[in-house]
């Protein structure tokens, strides 16, 4: 039979506190399992590991050269406790997020930084599916993901609520309107996406309800080309609108009309919900 882990960690507390009940008090044992262990070590091996006495517990020499063999043992679990302290308590660790659109998340990263800031955040930024993707395989931690949440691997909260908008080039000549109709832009240049994105989902539905087609439009492949775009004067698009922020080329207009409000939800694998780092992001909302 080999010598145990618990046998080995009992012996350097003893030989380390000068006690068995000591020893027991720092383990967090009673003194019949640490003599027990100790006793163990001793007779598989025969050999005396102390000189036992009333007063005082003395290491033979065998058992000097092992305590100074074993002391790593208390180092490491020192170690140990420090760096799971240290993560308990927020002031280490890490944190890895993914979004859409920074515009949504860096207000929710601010107060975390401000909050924890020995804890080190790193953002993605990607579509829908690749934040999904990364979600599900371990690649981040948290990630701000739209539409309903069905997955039932997921922990999720609600973040935000947005609406659809229409975003034209400022002095554009529906810039003035305080809404716009599917059949006001049927002569216009309408920037789409061909993402799959939610975006485009809600905008399709807002022309299908009104039975318009669009006679010209030009595919976009992010939110931020059609942003782009549409400051530059090549046509009119469509965005959730707290993602444009202030942008100034463009002025936004809202759609008349029912239109989905999208839900933006806080997200992540619900066997990450116990870890602290991402419990206190999900405690930030």
């Amino acid at each position: 039979m080999k010598v145990t882990y618990s046998q080995i960690r009992a012996f350097n507390a003893v030989a380390r506190t000068g006690s068995f009940s000591k020893a027991a008090n720092v383990l967090g044992v009673t003194q019949p399992a640490i003599t027990l262990q100790v006793r163990a070590l001793e007779d598989t091996y025969a050999v005396v590991l102390f000189i036992r006495s009333r007063e005082v517990m003395t290491l033979t020499k065998l058992g000097q050269e092992l305590y100074e063999t074993t002391q790593s043992i208390h180092m490491m679990e020192t170690e140990a406790d420090n760096l799971l302290s240290r993560q308990s308590a927020l002031t280490d660790g890490s944190l890895s997020l993914a979004a859409g659109s920074p515009n949504l998340i860096m207000p929710l990263i601010k107060n975390f930084h401000g909050a924890y800031p020995g804890v080190k955040i790193s953002l993605q930024l990607g579509n829908y599916e690749a934040m999904n993707s990364a979600l599900l395989q371990n690649q981040v931690d948290v990630a701000v993901l739209d539409g309903p949440i069905q997955n039932e691997r997921y922990h999720s909260q609600l973040f935000l609520q947005q609406e659809l908008v229409l975003i034209v080039p400022v002095g554009h000549k529906l810039a003035s309107q305080e809404r716009v109709r599917p059949d006001d832009l049927v002569t216009e240049t309408v920037l789409v996406r061909g993402d799959g994105s939610y975006t485009q989902k809600t905008m399709e539905e807002w022309f299908g309800r009104a039975r318009v087609n669009l006679s010209t439009t030009i595919q976009m492949s992010s939110r931020d080309s059609v942003i782009e775009a549409a400051s530059c004067g090549l046509g009119v698009g469509f965005v959730f609108d707290k993602e444009l922020g202030n942008h100034n080329a463009v002025s936004k207009i809202r759609l008349s009309g029912h239109t989905t409000r999208c839900n933006e939800s806080l997200v992540c694998l619900k066997s990450q919900i116990r870890r602290k780092t991402v419990k206190a992001m999900f405690e930030m909302l």
